[in-house]
C-alpha cells in the first residue's frame, strides 16, 4: 500500500472500546463502488461507530481486491476478532423465486433468465423467511475467496435480501398500499412496491442523468396503476433534499420523504450528523435473519 486510504466518513463513539471488539457485532457493507463498516455494542444494542470509503471504479477483480487490502490495512480495527460478522454484497444482478418453485440445484438457470452471467461469478442465494422467497445473486469468486479469506466467519447476504427483509420487519403493521421504496445509489436505484406482506414489485435500474432516474420510475409508477399525486415515495441511501435529482422527482411525485433509522436499535449521538436515511441496510443488517 503505497498511501494508505481515507474514509469519507469515519464516526467513533469515545465508549468504543477497540481493545475489546469481541463485545461487538460488525456489519460490513462491499459494493463495486465503496466499502463501510459499523459496530453494534451488543450488551446495550446500541450503534458506536460508522466508518465508510469510496472506490473509484475498478479495472479488474483484482485492483478490486487490491483496493480492498488496502482499505483492511488503512482500517486496522477490522483485523480483531468480533462477537459476529455480517457482510452485504451490493450488485445489480440478482432475482428472487417463491419458496415452493425453488430448486437449489436450478438457481443458475433462475438468474440467466434475468442476467448474462459472467464465468468468472459464483451463484449464491439467501431465504428470505419474511417473504417466503429466495434471492439468488452472483458474487464474483475472486470477491468470495478475498472475503472468506478477510472475515472467515462472515455470514454473507446481498443487499437487495437485507433491504426486502428490512422493509418487511420495519413496516409489518403499516398499510404500504400507497407507498413506494426507492434506494438510490450513484449510479442506479432500486425500487420496492410491498401491498399485503408481499413484493408486488422489485427491481433495479441504471442511469447516467437525473432525467433517466425520473423516467424509469414514472414508467414503474404508470406499470403499477399508482398515481404520483397520492402516493408516498420513502427514500433511501445516496440523495438528498438539496440535490437536483431530489428537486427534479418532487416536482413529478407530491410527496417525497426520507425513510426513518430502525427503532429496534440504539444509535450513539454520533450518528446525529449522518441523515436518517443513509447507511440503512448496513444498519439493518443485524436485524435481518439471513
Amino acid at each position: 500500500m503505497l498511501h494508505p486510504i481515507k474514509p469519507d466518513i469515519s464516526l467513533a463513539d469515545d465508549l468504543l472500546n477497540k481493545d475489546r471488539t469481541e463485545n461487538y457485532k460488525l456489519s460490513i457493507r462491499l459494493s463495486p463502488d465503496g466499502f463501510s463498516f459499523c459496530t453494534l455494542d451488543d450488551h446495550q444494542n446500541k450503534y458506536l461507530s460508522l466508518e465508510s470509503y469510496s472506490i473509484k471504479p475498478p479495472q479488474s477483480n483484482e485492483e478490486y481486491i487490491s483496493l480492498l487490502n488496502d482499505i483492511i490495512e488503512s482500517a486496522n480495527f477490522l483485523k480483531h476478532r468480533f462477537k459476529s460478522v455480517h457482510l452485504l454484497y451490493e450488485n445489480n444482478h440478482f432475482t428472487l423465486i417463491p419458496d415452493p418453485l425453488f430448486n437449489p440445484e436450478k438457481k443458475e438457470l433462475y438468474l440467466h433468465f434475468n442476467h448474462e452471467i459472467d464465468p468468472s461469478d459464483e451463484i449464491a442465494f439467501d431465504k428470505l423467511i419474511n417473504l417466503d422467497a429466495f434471492n439468488i445473486y452472483t458474487i464474483p469468486t475472486s470477491v468470495n475467496q478475498w472475503i472468506m479469506q478477510a472475515f472467515p466467519d462472515a455470514i454473507v447476504a446481498h443487499s437487495i435480501s437485507v433491504l426486502v427483509e428490512g422493509i418487511l420487519l420495519n413496516f409489518k403493521n403499516v398499510n404500504l398500499e400507497k407507498t413506494v421504496f426507492i434506494q438510490v445509489r450513484p449510479t442506479s436505484f432500486d425500487v420496492l412496491y410491498v401491498k399485503n406482506n408481499k413484493v408486488v414489485f422489485l427491481n433495479s435500474f441504471n442511469y447516467r442523468t437525473n432525467e433517466d432516474f425520473v423516467y424509469f420510475l414514472m414508467y414503474v409508477l404508470e406499470q403499477l396503476q399508482l398515481n404520483p399525486e397520492y402516493i408516498t415515495l420513502q427514500l433511501i441511501g445516496e440523495i438528498s433534499e438539496q440535490a437536483a435529482m431530489y428537486i427534479l422527482l418532487s416536482k413529478y411525485v407530491k410527496y417525497c420523504r426520507f425513510i426513518d433509522r430502525n427503532e429496534s436499535f440504539l444509535y450513539s449521538r454520533i450518528f446525529d450528523q449522518l441523515p436518517s436515511h443513509t447507511f440503512y441496510n448496513l444498519l439493518n443488517l443485524n436485524q435481518c435473519e439471513l
